[in-house]
């Protein structure tokens, strides 16, 4: 694994905006596609925000995210070579709430997963 591209951002506030960040734009614009995967913890016990999809949907090099809480519980949602744009695009905008997009992904060539320590 080559983490020569590895980059480290620390936050005070409870949002991660990456494009606020020197180096992450010009990371994400001048990596190959499907070579990126953004991982980041949270404190609070929220999964991924609109933004956070966003991001993943339209940057081309980033393959997947994953957020991990201070609970321990993990979530991971990554593209697969099925990924459709367009229509991950439109279920993003239909959804009530990122939950109705993380039960509906597989429908648009990408896969969600979520677990914990303690098996949850």
């Amino acid at each position: 694994m080559d983490l020569s591209k590895e980059l480290s951002i620390q936050s005070r506030d409870n949002v991660i905006n990456i494009s606020n960040y020197d180096g992450i734009s010009s990371l994400i614009a001048d990596s190959p596609d499907d070579t990126l995967f953004i991982s980041y913890c949270h404190p609070e016990l929220i999964g991924f925000s609109y933004s956070d999809i966003l991001m993943l949907l339209l940057n081309n090099s980033v393959k997947g995210i994953s957020l991990i809480g201070l609970c321990g519980r993990i979530r991971i949602l990554y593209k697969n070579k099925e990924f459709d744009l367009k229509k991950a695009t439109d279920l993003l905008i239909s959804i009530d709430s990122i939950i109705d997009f993380t039960e509906n992904c597989y429908k648009v060539g990408m896969t969600y997963r979520s677990g914990g320590i303690l098996g949850e």
